[in-house]
This record gives C-alpha cells, structure tokens and sequence, in this order.
C-alpha cells in the first residue's frame, strides 16, 4: 500500500508538496516557520494517505501552535546545551 503525507495550501485547496515520512513534513514545516515566521504556516494543512484513505493530521491553528511547541522545545534544548558548556574552561 503506497503512503504519503500531504501538505495543502487551505486558501487554493491545493497540495504544495508531499512526504515521505510524517517527520519529514514536521522538520520542513519547522524551518519553514523558523526562516518565515509561524504564520507563514497558518493557512496550511497535513493529511496522511494510506492508499485511497485520506486522513488529516492538522490544520490552521493546530498545526501552528503543534510546530510553535517544537520550535519552543528546540530552544530551549539549545539554550541548555550553552548553559552546559558555558562554564567549561578549555585546557
């Protein structure tokens, strides 16, 4: 059974692109808000298809606010990373 995961543009109902994995489409969706802004995304929508099953997965405000947590996570992740190597002193 083939699968892809579909990204559609809400306002002309069409489909921007597809993925192969879901994680692929959330790490495109995140750079996506990272270099344009979360709502550069807000008009979007990811559905799964499973053979002929269509299946959505998020949409408008969702989706911004599921990519927001990531993004929100990441760095946060990245700020605890500094604050670790921060006070090393390098020999």
């Amino acid at each position: 059974m083939n699968s892809a995961f579909l990204l559609y543009d809400l306002v002309s109902g069409n489909i921007i692109t597809s993925f192969v994995t879901e994680r692929d489409a959330w790490n495109a969706l995140r750079r996506w808000a990272s270099d344009d802004g979360l709502e550069s995304i807000h008009d979007l929508a990811l559905s799964s298809l499973q053979g002929d099953c269509e299946t959505p997965i998020a949409m408008d405000d969702d989706l911004v606010q599921r990519v927001a947590r990531d993004l929100q996570a990441a760095n946060g992740a990245e700020g605890e990373r500094r604050a670790d190597t921060s006070g090393r002193i390098a020999s």
